[in-house]
């Protein structure tokens, strides 16, 4: 009896080990979630529905885009961290919004809550101003932040982050306006809300050839591939740029198996000309980042952005 109540249990126990691992081997078999911090429309958003639709040809399977605002972007991680492991729920996580915002606003996660797939973005950012505003240049700008007469718009931690380094290194000073989203700073500008804004290429951009907007420098190393005669911050002497390494990552406990593939399909389509080429055209320089290099990463910038906060005085 004893025997039989025995082999019961080891072939009960085999059995759902052999219906896990299957499960496991037939994933996706359902549509994907893939959640992204920030509102339709900006640089994070559009990378993360390009990037959707290349996984769904890698995966075989709808790959949904939610977007899930606020709290400086880190809503989105907060979400994802609290879903279910098991494959089917995804999210975008960027350096700024999981290593620096938690600097800046209260979470309920931690580096730890999740496991990471792949980086597959790094965005430029760049400052600008009205077509019809009377600061030319860089050095206009921060000549006007010392009289306290310069407000930026900003969607995200490290947005703001560079914007008060570039005002320290400068010797001046900016306020600055948080929106949900680079649709909103871009619309901040246009409507004359801020004086200026530190935003991506995708939020720039558009407004250049319409002669709205007039983009007055670089804040990332290099000078824009498409403005290359605007110069970057580093070449004014002004040591702030920043990167945000952008990847996709899954809760605590997602299957390591899943996370594999996930992070085995984002790095093929981070090889293709045709992805790297569309994600350039929004204003990104393509990365190719294993999960575990971009964890490490993360845990470094926190602790450095950290320190950086304490300099330029931002505080939660």
């Amino acid at each position: 009896m004893i025997r039989q109540f025995v082999r019961g249990l080891v072939a009960l126990s085999v059995l759902a080990v052999s219906t896990f691992a299957s499960a496991q081997a037939a994933w996706p078999e359902r549509d994907i979630s893939l959640t992204v911090m920030y509102g339709a429309g900006g640089n994070t958003d559009l990378m993360t529905r390009l990037i959707a639709r290349h996984l769904e040809g890698a995966l075989g399977k709808p790959v949904v885009v939610l977007n899930k605002v606020g709290a400086m972007g880190t809503l989105g991680p907060d979400f994802v961290s609290r879903q279910k492991p098991d494959g089917y729920n995804l999210g975008i996580v960027t350096a700024s919004t999981i290593a620096l915002a938690p600097h800046l606003v209260p979470v309920k996660f931690t580096l730890a809550d999740f496991e990471y797939a792949a980086a597959f973005a790094n965005p430029r950012f760049g400052v600008a101003v009205r077509a019809d505003s009377p600061y030319k240049t860089m050095q206009d700008l921060l000549d006007a932040g010392r009289k306290g007469d310069i407000f930026f718009a900003s969607g995200a931690a490290l947005n703001s982050l560079i914007i008060q380094n570039i005002a320290t290194a400068g010797k001046s000073k900016f306020g600055i306006a948080n929106y949900k989203s680079g649709a909103e700073v871009s619309a901040a500008l246009l409507g004359g809300q801020v004086q200026a804004i530190l935003g991506n290429p995708a939020d720039i951009l558009p407004h250049i050839p319409t002669g709205k907007v007039r983009l007055l420098a670089s804040a990332s190393p290099a000078r824009w591939p498409e403005a290359p005669d605007v110069p970057s911050i580093k070449e004014l002497g002004i040591e702030a740029g920043a990167e945000s390494w952008t990847a996709i990552a899954a809760p605590k406990g997602t299957p390591k198996e899943i996370v594999k593939k996930v992070e085995a399909a984002v790095l093929a389509i981070a090889a293709k000309p045709e992805f790297q080429d569309a994600l350039s055209k929004l204003g990104n320089d393509p990365l190719r980042i294993p999960g575990a290099e971009f964890e490490a990463n993360v845990k470094r910038r926190s602790a450095e952005w950290g320190e950086a906060l304490k300099t330029v005085n931002l505080q939660k």
